[in-house]
């Protein structure tokens, strides 16, 4: 009875589950193989030698998670932002924000993260029509957040990371 226990338990660890599409409302479960983590985590096989560098990293990744669950999804499909509204696969920013979270997750959870740990999602609402979510981490030295954003590119692109009180602003790069 252990074994099937630890088989059970070793198996929903591998099992990464993602939003497909708006508002996350349909969900799909991908079982990740030996050589998936080995392709995900590649972007941390140096250390980082600072957080600046671990952002680079976390960015990276962020974008292999999204090319790899593009393969096997119809998130492939996903434009930046919202241009390809009606396009089966096409994310909104809650989707993903709620992917990004979870892959950030996956990488402490992986012992990836040195400079930072990671944080929840985060609302930026100037209007009620211009809410948008993002992700956050946290440098652990000078405690300061940093949103990251999937949602301004397509597919697999690398994500905005932007200390987080730039980003409610909507400062620059990206507005």
């Amino acid at each position: 009875m252990l074994l099937l226990i630890a088989c059970q338990t070793a198996y929903a660890e591998d099992m990464l589950t993602v939003c497909i599409d708006y508002h996350c409302e349909r969900q799909q479960q991908l079982p990740l193989q030996d050589q998936d983590w080995h392709q995900l985590l590649k972007p941390f096989s140096r250390p980082a030698d600072s957080a600046i560098d671990e952002r680079e990293n976390i960015r990276q990744a962020i974008a292999r998670f999204e090319r790899l669950t593009g393969s096997r999804t119809p998130t492939h499909n996903d434009l930046p932002k919202n241009k390809g509204e009606d396009e089966i696969g096409q994310l909104d920013c809650i989707a993903e924000s709620r992917n990004t979270l979870h892959y950030l997750q996956w990488l402490e959870r992986k012992n990836q993260l040195k400079w930072h740990r990671v944080g929840s999602r985060v609302k930026r609402a100037p209007s009620f029509i211009d809410v948008h979510w993002g992700a956050v981490i946290t440098e652990t030295d000078s405690g300061k957040d940093f949103i990251v954003d999937s949602w301004y590119g397509s597919n697999g692109e690398p994500p905005l990371i932007q200390p987080v009180d730039l980003w409610l602003r909507k400062a620059p790069p990206f507005n």
